[in-house]
């Protein structure tokens, strides 16, 4: 089997890597057709995929056409097409998003797998066929028709509104993001650039049928905040954990002591990043966002994105760089300061 996988590998510029363990089954990855692709051997054949990166945000769940079809009222994806509403069993969130991404080549790409292969599946994260007779020109076949597929899908995505759950989010992003030329993407709604002195990345993950989440990553331009740094809000089980010897640092701040844990190697170089302008800045994020994460990557800020005002994300964004920005200055402050 390994010598099959290395043949389709040697033939598309991939490579191959066996797992560790008893069975130490081959598994080959890379790209094919600017598309990230994998497969693996399995008790059911060959899964062969390509990732759809970044994912989307449909709800997809596209497979052949069963025995009994699943119904639903509001989730059923019919392309007025007797080839796809036949052939292929085709849920979605927002089936007129959907028929647009389906609306000619990307359509025709997946009855073409799906004509071709035993099972075919397309999700928000991937193309995905099962090779059951594995041989090494079955393997590459089925390479290229999963990527060339997924790079048909990504240039239809192009064309799709944002999520309609969205709709009043996807106004203001436009709006911060023109006004600070960062840039942007609608499927699945984001926005990403440097801001503030630092690198920001909002996101709007899928969570659930038209429930999403505000995602934003902001790291520092250059470099690390700081080793070991981790500052979070702290739980009762941090607090137990504190009380029987574990580490806290405190700032000496009545508010923001009880509400966060901090944690970090170079204790004196951190509890100066954490100066009043930064605390008060937490502290009013975490009112907002369920997931306030500082560490030496740089902030994570995460909650539903139904609770996050749209009209708030601008000031919410702004204020998450002024975080990294005041802890990078302050703490390289420390550093080059009598401190060291």
């Amino acid at each position: 089997m390994q010598e099959t996988f290395e043949e389709a590998a040697k033939e598309l510029g991939l490579e191959v890597r066996v797992t560790t363990g008893l069975l130490r089954m081959p598994v080959l990855r890379g790209v094919v057709e600017g598309q990230k692709v994998r497969a693996r051997w399995s008790d059911r054949g060959a899964p062969v995929e390509a990732l759809l990166d970044p994912p989307l945000d449909l709800g997809l769940d596209v497979k052949r056409m069963g025995f009994t079809p699943r119904v639903s009222l509001h989730h059923k994806l019919w392309l007025d097409d007797p080839n796809w509403d036949m052939e292929v069993d085709a849920l979605c969130d927002e089936p007129r998003r959907g028929a647009t991404l389906f609306a000619s080549d990307a359509r025709r790409a997946v009855l073409g797998l799906n004509a071709t292969n035993v099972e075919t599946e397309v999700t928000d994260e991937h193309v995905r066929v099962f090779v059951m007779q594995v041989y090494g020109e079955s393997l590459v076949r089925a390479l290229l028709g999963v990527a060339r597929t997924a790079g048909l899908i990504d240039k239809a995505r192009r064309a799709l509104p944002p999520a309609s759950a969205l709709d009043e989010h996807a106004a203001h992003t436009h709006l911060f993001a023109n006004k600070n030329g960062l840039a942007t993407s609608d499927t699945p709604l984001g926005a990403w650039g440097d801001l503030r002195g630092a690198r920001l990345h909002v996101s709007f993950p899928r969570t659930g049928a038209r429930r999403h989440d505000v995602l934003a990553q902001i790291t520092p331009l250059d470099g690390r905040l700081g080793p070991g740094l981790l500052v979070r809000p702290e739980t009762f089980v941090d607090r137990a954990r504190t009380f029987f010897g574990g580490q806290d640092l405190t700032t000496g701040d009545p508010v923001f002591d009880p509400a966060f844990l901090v944690q970090a190697v170079e204790a004196e170089r951190t509890v100066a990043a954490l100066d009043g302008d930064v605390r008060a800045l937490l502290l009013d994020l975490r009112r907002t966002f369920e997931i306030v994460t500082l560490d030496d990557q740089g902030l994570t800020l995460r909650g539903p994105a139904a609770k996050i005002p749209a009209a708030q994300m601008a000031s919410l964004l702004e204020a998450g760089c002024a975080v990294v920005e005041g802890v990078v200055r302050a703490s390289g402050a420390v550093t080059k300061g009598p401190y060291r």
